[in-house]
């Protein structure tokens, strides 16, 4: 296998990490006008997880298996309601950790296309982590455990290296810079629930100008750091991941917005729907205007 090896991640590897969560003590307990930051056990899920596959989050492949079992892939996020625990353990803020939960794979393969999109990467050795929620900065502190006995490896190249790295620093530095400045969900009004419903929110769309602008940049990402199957893309989206998700993306010569509910054409279930319109231009032959829509989903590729 060319590249530096990774052993594949199939949908019952268990993964576990630790990062940081805020800390929402309940009532009588006022909440401060910053929430405190406390240690949490990012708690074991395996990476085909109940919630993420059902809205779309998890992506895997559909027809290449490893022992019978399908393979993450580029995208890949465990998702939702991870099981989070926050020390002390008494935490109203699970109200918004939990529903907004994310553990995503950071390094893919663009040696190595399965059902069309790249193999996903996570491993403990070589050091390729995922990348788990956290509050004020996300971090990728999340590692594979079991995936290191398989006997199926796919290659990555250092630019595939070095991308993985690049988005990872990228997320970071936006997560610390706009945390300094501001700006967004999380600090105390009057009451606890008062601050969850500030919390979810502030993470779900720009409550102001600086959470409007830590938005705008983020989407940099897939330009800087581009997909090795899709390529340079700038996208952003508001909403409720894996749940409702309107966005906006401009990729080479289109320019469209779309909105997803339930993981759209990525859900397994059969239930997610998804419609976008899109312009494409530049090419020669004029402008042109697309517009479409799906209910449901199809397993195969």
């Amino acid at each position: 296998m060319p590249g530096v090896p990774c052993k594949v991640n199939i949908a019952i590897d268990a993964t576990v990490g630790l990062l940081t969560h805020n800390l929402l003590l309940p009532p009588p307990v006022p909440p401060p006008p910053k929430l405190p930051i406390v240690p949490s056990i990012e708690m074991i899920t395996t990476q085909m997880w109940t919630a993420g596959y059902l809205t779309g989050q998890n992506k895997f492949t559909t027809t290449v298996k490893h022992l019978a079992l399908p393979i993450i892939q580029e995208g890949h996020d465990i998702g939702m309601l991870i099981p989070d625990v926050t020390i002390p353990p008494v935490n109203l803020w699970y109200a918004v950790m939990w529903p907004l939960s994310s553990r995503k794979v950071m390094f893919m393969s663009s040696l190595v296309i399965m059902n069309k999109k790249a193999a996903g990467c996570a491993s403990v050795v070589p050091p390729f982590p995922m990348m788990t929620c956290g509050d004020p900065i996300s971090a990728p502190t999340a590692l594979p455990v079991t995936s290191w006995m398989h006997t199926v490896s796919v290659g990555l190249t250092w630019m595939d290296i070095f991308k993985g790295i690049g988005a990872i620093v990228f997320s970071m530095a936006l997560d610390y810079i706009f945390d300094k400045i501001g700006g967004g969900g999380g600090s105390g009004p009057s009451s606890a629930w008062g601050a969850v419903g500030q919390g979810i929110l502030g993470k779900l769309v720009p409550t102001d100008g600086k959470a409007l602008a830590k938005l705008m940049l983020s989407g940099l990402s897939g330009v800087l750091f581009p997909s090795p199957t899709d390529g340079p893309k700038y996208e952003v989206k508001v909403g409720m991941p894996g749940v409702l998700e309107v966005g906006v993306a401009a990729s080479g010569r289109e320019t469209g917005v779309g909105v997803n509910a339930f993981g759209g054409q990525d859900n397994r279930g059969g239930f997610g729907a998804s419609g976008a319109a899109s312009v494409q231009y530049g090419d020669g032959k004029g402008t042109r205007g697309h517009a479409g829509g799906n209910w449901g989903a199809s397993p195969g590729d």
